[in-house]
């Protein structure tokens, strides 16, 4: 913050970085973080980020629908359901088959 910088951490799932050998690490993280985006996920890593998070029954249905592009976006004390919608051209430049 002092330097106006930033940094983007993105674990595929919860239950990643809360395992207990790292939680107090991984823990860490999370609450530091001043922006959240949390996509589709179900079974365990969806009952780890429920707890978490104090998730809603509708936060939760959004989650747990996966659909693409849909999520929850917290900033800060607030959160709300975000769609992300990347433009045809920014979809080009990237490439097929995960830029391969």
């Amino acid at each position: 913050r002092k330097y106006n910088g930033g940094i983007m951490f993105i674990p595929q799932s919860v239950i990643d970085i809360l395992s207990p050998e790292i939680r107090r690490y991984g823990q860490a993280i999370i609450d530091s973080a001043c922006y959240k985006f949390i996509m589709g996920t179900d079974g365990q890593n969806l009952k780890e980020t429920k707890e978490l998070f104090d998730l809603t029954e509708a936060e939760e249905s959004l989650l747990v629908s996966k659909q693409r592009g849909r999520g929850i976006l917290f900033v800060g004390s607030n959160r709300i359901a975000a769609r992300i919608e990347i433009p045809d051209e920014f979809l080009r430049i990237m490439g097929n088959a995960g830029g391969k």
